[in-house]
């Protein structure tokens, strides 16, 4: 099994800056030096819920401390990005790092995030399967092109790619159409902890009937249409996990920080809204809408 380590880049006691991602990165090159197989890095912007604006730029400063460790992002958020840039960025770390990159892509879901970055959300689907596509066979063929959307002309990415990311790459994916499509673009699995807590029955169950087993079986559906005879893409998952030489202080540990981390979420995510899964492409989340307390 592969075991590696995460960081949203959070900064719930809300310090200053440049400390916290002074001792966010410590915390990093600390689980390194333990043994960790691979460090994991999130992208959001515009607030304390994740200090964390491209993954990239963290993974490239950890590849040349930590030689040992591979770089995982989780995720860009395609379509807050130009294609191009992404491609250039993603080839350059995989080359300073000797191609340790492993890359996950989403598509986002925060109004405020694509808000402030100026893309309409109604175009995430649209922009992340033409991007990912447009990536994906730029890390085969050496070449960027095409896109209803993006019409981008032909350029050959330099530093040349130096090797396909065909099964190191994932996308995490919420709802069936999602999977469905990272099925088709050869993408595996990265299965992200829900904010979702005990207490809400209801939402939590219509959360699984919508994006749980029936997205999971979207995706292996999908892929065995669209990869016949070839093995699926083995899956990522990231959730908190709690360690102490106590059991009990453990799950304490457990109820007091996911409760912090989720209560995080819901007002990133805006999880209480009425606009919640409104927006075109996104109407699955819907599922996900809860009652404020």
């Amino acid at each position: 099994m592969h075991v590696g380590i995460a960081s949203g880049f959070a900064n719930h006691s809300r310090i200053d800056d440049a400390q916290f991602i002074r001792e966010e990165l410590e915390q990093l090159e600390l689980a390194a030096t333990l043994g960790f197989e691979s460090i994991w890095i999130t992208e959001h912007h515009f607030s304390d819920y994740s200090i964390s604006p491209n993954p990239l730029f963290y993974l490239t400063y950890l590849a040349a401390r930590h030689p040992q460790v591979r770089l995982g992002t989780q995720v860009l958020v395609v379509p807050w990005h130009d294609p191009v840039r992404l491609c250039e960025e993603i080839a350059l770390l995989d080359h300073v790092s000797g191609g340790r990159a492993l890359i996950g892509f989403g598509r986002g879901l925060s109004r405020r995030e694509y808000e402030g970055l100026r893309v309409d959300q109604a175009e995430g689907r649209q922009r992340f399967d033409e991007s990912v596509a447009m990536i994906l066979r730029a890390f085969e063929t050496g070449i960027v092109e095409g896109g209803e959307l993006y019409r981008q002309p032909r350029r050959e990415i330099r530093p040349r790619p130096l090797r396909p990311l065909k099964g190191r790459a994932f996308c995490a994916a919420g709802s069936p159409a999602s999977m469905v499509s990272a099925a088709k673009l050869g993408l595996g699995r990265l299965y992200l902890g829900q904010p979702m807590v005990a207490g809400h029955a209801q939402s939590q169950t219509a959360l699984s009937r919508v994006i749980g087993d029936e997205a999971s079986d979207a995706w292996l559906t999908a892929w065995r249409e669209s990869h016949p005879g070839e093995e699926p893409v083995a899956p990522f998952v990231s959730n908190l996990v709690f360690v102490d030489e106590s059991g009990d202080r453990a799950r304490e540990l457990a109820r007091t920080f996911t409760g912090r981390t989720f209560a995080a979420a819901v007002k990133n995510y805006e999880l209480t809204s009425e606009h919640h899964g409104t927006i075109k492409g996104y109407e699955a989340y819907a599922a996900m809408r809860m009652t404020a307390r």
